[in-house]
């Protein structure tokens, strides 16, 4: 009887890792969409807040705070959008003592980033696999992840990677840098858009 429990018990974990990991599959890629409606939500934050500028100067405060953090007209975004899609020359990224780093991107105005973000920033700038196009190679966000908790000394799930990448791109907004410059792919993965010299 023991013998018959033992291999039953067998089959159950095998069944059980399997769907497991079925289950964590499943996740990452709903914390992939959401990462695509997130980004498409930002879109139309922006959209809706250069709309209410338009219609009226005397919008809500909450209004004009948001287009105050906008701060870019469609003819902007639409420059933003082209240099992403060619890939910047550079990026100088300096860190300090604290861990913290200086980021300066096409030699334009430098802003700081914390550790963990620059750590990442790194990551995704950094060549790897020819992408074909000119610009450094994709990289999963299992790739991203792996590299990121090498990088801190903490786990890093590529759906915190995803939530990193979120912040870091806020960042770069926030200190008005190009934040289209973090590219997605499905199927390849993520990547920061500098040019392979």
């Amino acid at each position: 009887m023991q013998d018959g429990e033992d291999r039953l018990s067998v089959l159950t974990d095998g069944r059980m890792a399997a769907a497991l990991v079925r289950v964590q599959r499943i996740l990452e890629r709903l914390a992939s969409r959401l990462d695509d409606v997130r980004d498409e939500v930002d879109e139309a934050a922006v959209a809706l807040a250069e709309l209410a500028v338009l219609l009226s100067r005397e919008a809500p405060l909450e209004v004009q705070r948001a287009s105050r953090r906008v701060r870019c007209s469609p003819e902007e975004l639409r420059v933003l959008r082209a240099e992403a899609a060619a890939g910047v020359s550079s990026l100088e990224l300096t860190p300090d003592a604290e861990g913290y780093a200086t980021v300066r991107v096409n030699g334009r105005q430098e802003f700081r980033l914390t550790p963990k973000l620059a750590a990442l920033l790194a990551i995704l700038a950094a060549p790897g696999r020819d992408a074909g196009d000119g610009l450094v190679g994709w990289r999963t966000r299992a790739e991203v992840a792996r590299a990121l908790s090498k990088r801190t000394g903490r786990a890093v799930s590529p759906t915190g990677v995803t939530q990193s990448m979120h912040m870091l791109r806020k960042a770069f907004r926030r200190a008005g840098e190009n934040w289209f410059l973090f590219q997605k792919h499905s199927t390849y993965g993520i990547r920061f858009a500098l040019r392979v010299m």
